[in-house]
């Protein structure tokens, strides 16, 4: 994709330790995940797609339960919220503008055109996003293939096998 969705470089910013100087990125160990604020990040989150909405644009739906997770300081639901909000965002808005300017509209895009390249880039990166996640330890594998099936391939009127096959990528659990 020729943009990073401001949610996932904010991912990256949290899950990566960044040198603003030399630009080097030290991976974080296991120890230092488990000092990762999600109530801080999944509320930098909402505030960064509540913005990118602007005041013409709904917001995602996934926001409630992303809201109410941080509200109970429930990680697993935090964890799990962010991705939702980050599928939601990615296959129910384009963006328009850059930088502080980047703001959100509804796509136009059909989903039931699987030969459709947008179609095949804007779910492949969701999904390799959530296989990211996994591979951290940052979602577990029955909560991913869930979202996986329910929201992804179910979206392109695949099942599992046929989806990851579609996207020529591996099972993610």
């Amino acid at each position: 994709m020729r943009r990073l969705v401001l949610l996932a470089q904010l991912w990256f910013a949290y899950s990566h330790r960044v040198s603003p100087v030399s630009g080097c990125i030290r991976y974080r160990t296991h120890a230092m995940m488990q000092e990762l604020n999600f109530a801080d990040l999944a509320t930098a989150s909402i505030d960064n797609v509540l913005r990118m909405c602007g005041e013409d644009v709904e917001p995602p739906k996934s926001l409630v339960s992303l809201k109410l997770a941080v509200k109970n300081d429930d990680e697993v639901a935090m964890s799990t919220g962010m991705y939702n909000v980050l599928v939601e965002q990615t296959l129910d808005y384009d963006t328009v503008g850059e930088g502080e300017a980047m703001r959100l509209k509804a796509t136009s895009l059909d989903y039931s055109q699987t030969d459709d390249d947008r179609v095949k880039q804007k779910m492949r990166y969701v999904y390799s996003y959530g296989i990211s996640m996994y591979q951290r330890g940052l979602i577990a594998p029955e909560l991913l293939k869930d979202i996986v099936l329910n929201r992804l391939a179910s979206r392109v009127g695949m099942d599992g096998p046929a989806f990851d096959q579609w996207l020529e990528m591996p099972p993610a659990a």
